[in-house]
């Protein structure tokens, strides 16, 4: 999906996305599991349900985006339509 001439860039906001996410995550994960443990025994998973949390809203985000819904850019055929024009059903890979 990217071109040989961006690979460094990518790998490296991979990486520094990655320690990004370290960085902040630990302490954070590391305080909230402290707050579950002065909330009580139901509340110990607080990391997770933070965790969990996040995940749902990064699902949402993403279910939310629409791809591939412009059959010009894709070269598909959409259903119905006629190339040849003999009538004849076309595959299309």
């Amino acid at each position: 999906m990217v071109g040989k001439e961006h690979l460094g860039f990518l790998y490296t906001a991979i990486t520094v996305l990655t320690y990004g996410g370290m960085l902040v995550g630990g302490p954070l994960f590391a305080s909230l599991f402290r707050l579950g443990m002065q909330l009580g025994e139901p509340w110990v998973g607080l990391p997770f349900f933070v965790s969990g949390g996040s995940f749902l809203l990064a699902l949402i985000a993403i279910s939310a985006g629409e791809i591939g819904k412009n059959d010009e850019d894709t070269g598909h055929i959409a259903d119905g339509e006629d190339v040849n024009g003999d009538n004849e059903p076309t595959s299309v890979h």
